[in-house]
């Protein structure tokens, strides 16, 4: 984005060791030639380099500074949501019945078809579709009058 249109003339002596007044200069004609800011001073941009020099979250970094810190290995930070009291948070809701059913259907044609399927593994997954069917089967259950007549 910044290109050197010409060289640097300056004289100046902050941070000259780094090369700094050069950036200072590259940013400053930078801004002038794009229209961005016509009236910034060479003063201005120094200062705010200066001022984000003295941050370190936002400090100029090097080409190796740059490999060193993309080459980190993220923390995981991933964390559990919490579900506080709150009533806009609400908590996953389960699925249904039916839906239980169809899924533990998938995983068993899918677990067959596997090299490492073991038998033993196979009746224990067999164990929930067949859960789930009660479940299911007991929703669509018509209740008895006799029973209704018990529990009122």
């Amino acid at each position: 984005l910044l290109v050197r249109r010409g060289p640097a003339t300056d004289t100046g002596d902050w941070n000259a060791d780094s090369g700094v007044n050069g950036e200072v200069e590259e940013i400053t004609d930078t801004l002038r030639s794009t229209s961005i800011c016509e009236e910034c001073e060479r003063a201005d941009v120094g200062r705010c380099l200066a001022s984000d020099e003295e941050d370190r979250g936002l400090q100029t970094m090097d080409d190796e500074e740059i490999l060193e810190f993309i080459s980190k290995e993220p923390a995981e930070t991933e964390e559990e949501p919490q579900y506080g009291d709150d009533e806009e948070e609400e908590r996953p809701a389960a699925p249904s019945d039916s839906e239980a059913f169809r899924c533990a259907e998938v995983l068993m044609k899918w677990y067959e078809g596997q090299e490492e399927s073991a038998p033993q593994r196979l009746l224990c997954l067999k164990s929930i579709p067949d859960l789930a069917a009660s479940k299911r089967r007991s929703v669509y259950r018509q209740t008895l009058l006799t029973d209704l007549i018990k529990s009122g």
